[in-house]
């Protein structure tokens, strides 16, 4: 399981380093700049929203929300109010 979270991890860096590179040498202004980072943004307010949704299948299933890390749905809860 590790493993994976430094995979994901290793990848959102080299996307904000991809985009930061791009962004420095090839967007002319700073608005194209602020585009880019508000879509690479919401990309990963999205992944981090739905995470919880990942277990959605087995919750049904099951009928029980035992699979559901509670820790993260509460601190989604109190940072999305």
């Amino acid at each position: 399981m590790a493993n994976g979270w430094r995979q994901v991890m290793l990848t959102l860096t080299a996307m904000h380093v991809a985009a930061g590179t791009y962004a420095c040498f090839f967007l002319p202004d700073r608005a194209a700049m602020a585009s880019l980072y508000g879509l690479m943004n919401n990309a990963v307010l999205l992944a981090y929203y739905g995470a919880p949704l990942s277990t959605i299948g087995a919750v049904l299933k099951e009928k029980s929300s035992k699979s559901i890390y509670f820790p993260t749905v509460l601190i989604n809860g109190i940072n999305g109010n």
